[in-house]
């Protein structure tokens, strides 16, 4: 069984569906976690059955569009799974579950090349499996330091942006032995993206809006070129929170403040297979409801199961 990170739906599914029949009794418990967990705003939404049966946000919202979105972190993992899932599903190139990094490179010289520039990725490419990726058990690192969360391309044009991310822990130990342990790792599903990218021949944002935003009817789920980044305030960026576009604990932080859309682009651009994506809790719910059932068929039966 594959690890899916889906804990946002099953809590949805789980906990909160065993109490939506008291509409009034939920609404007064998220604001009470709102109120006392200092987030500028906070915003709930589930369905059932296929449809929407609850949505309530409190707190700043954003009076202009009415859609209240933010980013949704590494919830966007699940959005990368899925996508391998379907890629693995439906592609000429005899790619599996059990097929290696090296499997899915090894024709592209300039990305080969890439990975090999790194001790240990050029040691391991031939060993790790999409399915250790999917599953955290590739053995590679997470996160360490802070700047590794909010790197962002130097500009420096004799190093390519992969290069530049894959020298953040390409020439690290592995955590672990592959395949004997799980352990969490953004870093791991950095290069989910980058087999996505080689297989579909798309941007990643672009073959998620063709093979799962579109068929499941998702429209307020983006990167940071799909949603008008003007809109965007330091707030959510650096995730102090003040508006319902990004919720943390509130720290001093200028309601008017923004950065510029090239700030933007250089901080989330390369998460978006870990967790750079932006959508409302409303369209989470509604992909969540679609994964657990299937229900825009995005995956054959066989994968699908195979996935829980």
């Amino acid at each position: 069984m594959l690890l899916f990170e889906l804990v946002f739906s099953l809590f949805y599914f789980g906990v909160i569906r065993s109490v939506l029949s008291n509409y009034e009794e939920l609404n007064k418990t998220i604001e009470g976690i709102a109120a006392t967990r200092g987030f500028g705003g906070c915003s709930a939404s589930a369905y059932k059955y296929g449809e929407p049966v609850y949505n309530f946000g409190t707190g700043q919202i954003d009076l202009e569009t009415e859609v209240n979105i933010m980013r949704i972190a590494s919830l966007s993992k699940s959005f990368a799974a899925v996508a391998m899932l379907t890629l693995i599903d439906n592609n000429d190139m005899g790619i599996t579950l059990n097929s290696t990094i090296y499997d899915v490179i090894k024709d592209d010289d300039e990305i080969l090349a890439t990975f090999n520039a790194f001790t240990t990725l050029r040691d391991e490419i031939d060993k790790i499996r999409i399915s250790d990726l999917l599953s955290m058990k590739s053995g590679l690192r997470h996160y360490e330091e802070a700047f590794e969360y909010y790197w962002h391309y130097s500009g420096n044009e004799s190093n390519t942006i992969l290069h530049e991310k894959l020298a953040l822990f390409g020439d690290d130990p592995l955590f672990r032995e592959i395949r004997s342990g799980y352990k969490y790792s953004s870093f791991g599903y950095g290069i989910i993206g980058v087999l996505i990218e080689v297989i579909s021949g798309q941007t990643f944002y672009e073959y998620i809006e063709d093979v799962i935003l579109d068929p499941m009817g998702l429209e307020n789920i983006g990167d940071a070129e799909s949603i008008d980044r003007s809109r965007y305030t330091k707030q959510n960026v650096m995730e102090c929170a003040t508006t319902d576009r990004g919720y943390k604990l509130l720290v001093d932080c200028d309601l008017n403040d923004t950065y510029s859309s090239e700030y933007y682009d250089q901080v989330v651009w390369y998460k978006n297979t870990a967790g750079g994506l932006i959508a409302s809790t409303l369209d989470i719910a509604k992909y969540a409801d679609n994964i657990v059932w299937n229900r825009a068929g995005v995956l054959s039966d066989e994968m699908h199961s195979e996935m829980f």
